[in-house]
């Protein structure tokens, strides 16, 4: 799944535009208290999806034109060789959400709206189930199941409390038709028919942030959580706690380990967990560093990948790569190798990467355009899937 900088983007836009608007308010006195008056003023755009092949050539390219007013949260291969993507409408005071299947040639299949409120949630993530159906799990903690045929066969609230602001989650699949999620502080097993196997808080619930989750093959679980143990600074963790969960949410080991100081996390960057075939756990994160210079501050992006003994949790190695820019977008495989992303002047950029974190690979340019706002998911076919707008 997935996260990525597209939400640090869409946050910083809508941000921005409500800055904007009450401003605007206020020169004409039309602010008298609440949210109701501070309506987003979105932009005209539609939502590109690419197809390429492992080199990066174009398969096919196909506009969904849902909306006038309209962005992506996730996207996935379901499991009959198509793609799932979730669309949101942005209204005046509120958010519509869509699923879009798309065929493995690009036809649009269909486009189901299965939330027509959803003004509180700033993040959607999409995880495949058997029969080329999906699940859907936003930040206002809704849990929806859709059929291959587009029709919601499942759907459940899993807490009726308000999120706290810009709630960032994650979902995995995971055994037995389950799908496995992390919001706030907050872990929740659910099953296909929406009945809630284990839900368990972990986490600290001032942070609303992503955790990465796992569906481990035994049918145990994978999170992690933040901890601040400085209650004068805020959204800084200083410690992660990398949990497994047997079948019933109960911690089986919990290692911790210093976290990101700079916090880079918190507002929506993927960080991957993966499991190998020998049962051990590969885990990516990201932390930004910023360099005073000549010509001002400048902020990139390192990258960590640690492996861990899957049953004693001990580190098996650690390896760093710097010099990253903001908003590149990884993709963690099961054997350590990592894909990277960049974005410049409407180009993405591939560079491949070991379990060594070393570049193996030279840069790969991308035929295409592409928009600031852009997600990537590798393919069973072995190429690409990019959503853009």
């Amino acid at each position: 799944m997935s996260l990525s900088k597209k939400r640090t983007i869409l946050g910083l836009f809508f941000a921005g535009v409500l800055v904007c608007a009450i401003l605007f308010c206020f020169t004409l006195g039309c602010v008298g208290g609440g949210y109701d008056d501070m309506p987003p003023l979105p932009q005209p755009n539609d939502i590109q999806v690419t197809k390429t092949n492992g080199d990066g050539s174009v398969l096919w390219v196909t506009v969904l034109d849902t909306s006038e007013y309209e962005g992506f949260e996730d996207v996935t291969e379901t499991t009959d060789g198509r793609f799932a993507i979730v669309c949101i409408d942005y209204g005046l005071d509120t958010r519509i959400q869509k699923l879009a299947f798309v065929d493995g040639d690009g036809t649009v299949d269909s486009v189901t709206v299965f939330d027509n409120d959803t003004p509180n949630s700033w993040d959607s993530e999409v995880a495949a189930l058997s029969g080329g159906s999906v699940s859907v799990f936003d930040g206002e903690s809704d849990f929806v199941v859709i059929d291959s045929d587009g029709t919601v066969v499942a759907e459940t609230v899993l807490c009726e409390t308000d999120p706290p602001f810009w709630p960032i989650v994650a979902v995995s699949t995971s055994p037995g038709d389950r799908t496995l999620a992390g919001w706030g502080e907050f872990c929740v097993l659910i099953d296909k028919t929406g009945e809630v196997v284990w839900q368990k808080a972990y986490g600290d619930p001032e942070f609303a942030s992503r955790h990465p989750v796992l569906g481990l093959r035994d049918g145990d679980s994978v999170v992690l959580f933040p901890e601040n143990t400085n209650p004068e600074v805020l959204m800084k963790s200083d410690i992660l706690h990398l949990l497994r969960l047997d079948g019933d949410g109960i911690i089986i080991w919990d290692h911790a380990f210093p976290g990101d100081d700079s916090g880079i996390w918190r507002t929506g960057v993927d960080w991957s967990l993966q499991e190998t075939d020998d049962g051990n756990l590969f885990l990516l994160t990201t932390e930004e560093k910023t360099k005073s210079g000549i010509f001002g501050d400048h902020t990139s992006v390192v990258y960590t990948l640690r492996k861990f003994d899957g049953e004693t949790v001990a580190l098996l190695s650690e390896k760093s790569t710097g010099g990253h820019e903001r908003f590149e977008d990884a993709l963690l495989y099961a054997d350590g190798y990592v894909d990277s992303f960049a974005f410049s002047d409407g180009k993405l950029t591939l560079c491949r990467y070991n379990d060594d974190l070393k570049q193996i690979s030279a840069d790969i340019r991308l035929e295409g355009e592409y928009g600031m706002q852009y997600d990537v998911i590798t393919t069973a076919d072995g190429g690409y899937l990019i959503v853009s707008i």
